[in-house]
């Protein structure tokens, strides 16, 4: 069976993608929120970044959410509406990172979430096997991991990408998005081995990570868009192949 065939053998319905899309768009929302709010938080244990192209990385990623959201709303086959959730997903865990919001989980910030330092999670074996530590602390933080771990691997076991072929195949989209993710992780091994850990950091050390971040996150939002652009020619395509077929047989 074509490809394209094969493509809207199993189309999202319309409130598939209605649900994904505003989860995307949600989280689009959200992440501009707290990029709003995060100049008036007084965070614990947060390296101070004010490169140039380190403030725009956060609406970077929100830019990439966003385009999540339309290829969301805007997929024919359900795994193209999982890949894009997917994506989405990642963007916006990228997103809070960049702004160190990871960091509201350490006891000496997560009273900004409104809770005591008793109820943060701390990220120690000794911590989840303490019978002294309240047992409901322990299930609320494991039920939040289980649902991000969920989150994480359902979009992407549905959306079936077929990364080895399309590779091997030298599509664009599969390539754009593979840069995208080394140069991502060439950015983030940089900040956090590289110019944290080291007592005396290269000059040039902190224009490389913003730099390489910078490029990555750019890679993501072409190979969205790629993905939307090449959702788009299998559906004509397919759609025209049908037509074909149907006014063949009359």
């Amino acid at each position: 069976m074509p490809e394209e065939t094969r493509y809207l053998s199993r189309p999202a319905g319309t409130r598939f993608r209605g649900i994904s899309a505003f989860v995307c768009a949600l989280g689009a929302l959200s992440l501009c929120a707290f990029i709003l709010a995060r100049p008036g938080m007084q965070l614990e244990r947060v390296f101070a970044e004010s490169g140039l192209l380190e403030r725009t990385h956060p609406w970077s990623w929100l830019l990439c959410v966003a385009i999540a959201a339309f290829g969301c709303w805007r997929g024919g086959a359900r795994r193209d509406v999982s890949f894009h959730l997917w994506a989405g997903f990642l963007s916006f865990v990228a997103g809070m990172r960049e702004l160190d919001l990871h960091v509201l989980l350490n006891p000496e910030n997560i009273h900004i979430l409104g809770l005591t330092p008793e109820s943060a999670v701390r990220f120690r074996s000794d911590w989840w096997t303490d019978p002294s530590t309240d047992p409901l602390v322990r299930i609320m933080w494991a039920a939040f991991f289980i649902a991000c771990a969920a989150c994480f691997f359902v979009p992407l076991i549905c959306a079936r990408v077929r990364w080895k072929r399309l590779l091997i195949g030298l599509d664009s989209f599969a390539w754009t998005f593979a840069a995208a993710c080394g140069f991502v992780g060439l950015g983030y091994v940089t900040d956090d081995l590289l110019l944290r850990l080291s007592e005396d950091p290269p000059p040039w050390g902190q224009l490389a990570e913003e730099s390489a971040e910078t490029v990555g996150v750019a890679l993501i939002a072409c190979a969205l868009l790629l993905a939307i652009a090449r959702g788009h020619h299998a559906r004509a395509v397919a759609l025209r192949e049908r037509t074909t077929r149907v006014n063949a047989a009359a």
